[in-house]
């Protein structure tokens, strides 16, 4: 009988240790980052209020008038607010497993944990941006995308959004749930819509990203509510996306027999214009 290495020879073997640490994935921010930025907006302090002048309809002066009794606008000018999310992610390092890792693991895998408290708030921030889409007044589906469904959506941004949205030189973005990738992929119109053959066709990066003056993009962020996925597809003015202070991870504390790292932002995602977007149930 050999010596068989389950067995005998069990403790002649070693094992090997990958080099790095590897990280679990993260969505990434794909609805807050076309969003519009309040003007002159540094910080937003405890309320962020955006005001809104209202739209005027014309009147029409007789031509037996003497011009000296005009109606006046008085429509209300409007505002809309909301305050600042404080969001944070922290991780502690004990320093019996710092020492025994060894300094070059140990940077290392500070270093990993310091990119995923990042991405962690960068979610946050983005899954906030997707919660406003049950709050969208026009409602299509629910179902799965096709052509008819998309023209129909963006039918509706030209008509609500009016001179917001101008077809053909506005940019609308559609962002939609990966569970739809496989019904947005197989729009023919859209897929061969760069067939030019540059960068961004679809038959080179095996997704469609921009087509008919649109953008679009898959996130798990869309927001699940009551069963139905809420798609969304809007112009950049449809909400803000404003900070008190970007995602930033504060130095390492040393506590006691610990290293702390903390990760920490302060924003919001506040909708100002409720008609510049379109929501799409999906399942």
């Amino acid at each position: 009988m050999g010596i068989r290495p389950g067995t005998e020879g069990a403790s002649a073997l070693k094992s090997r240790w990958d080099a790095v640490f590897r990280t679990k994935a993260n969505e990434e921010m794909t609805i807050a980052n076309d969003f519009d930025t309040p003007a002159g907006v540094e910080m937003i302090g405890d309320t962020l209020y955006i005001r809104i002048v209202p739209a005027i309809t014309a009147q029409t002066l007789a031509g037996t008038s003497e011009g000296t009794s005009p109606t006046y606008h008085t429509g209300t000018i409007t505002r809309v607010s909301d305050t600042p999310t404080f969001g944070y992610g922290a991780v502690e390092l004990p320093d019996h497993l710092i020492t025994r890792l060894g300094q070059a693991d140990a940077a290392q895998l500070e270093a990993k944990y310091r990119s995923q408290l990042l991405a962690a708030l960068d979610v946050q921030v983005d899954y906030d941006a997707g919660g406003l889409g049950p709050g969208i007044s026009t409602v299509k589906g629910p179902g799965n995308f096709d052509k008819t469904q998309i023209l129909d959506m963006q039918t509706s941004l030209a008509t609500n959004a009016k001179d917001h949205y101008k077809a053909g030189q506005t940019e609308c973005h559609l962002k939609y749930h990966p569970s739809q990738i496989k019904y947005v992929g197989n729009i023919a119109e859209f897929a061969n819509a760069n067939t030019r053959g540059g960068a961004d066709n679809p038959n080179v990066k095996g997704v469609i990203l921009k087509a008919w003056g649109m953008t679009f993009a898959e996130t798990g962020n869309i927001n699940l509510s009551a069963g139905n996925y809420w798609n969304m597809m809007f112009v950049r003015s449809f909400a803000v996306l404003a900070w008190n202070r970007k995602p930033f991870v504060k130095p390492a504390q040393d506590f006691e027999l610990t290293k702390r790292i903390l990760a920490e932002c302060d924003f919001c995602t506040l909708e100002v214009f409720d008609e510049d977007a379109v929501a799409f149930k999906s399942a």
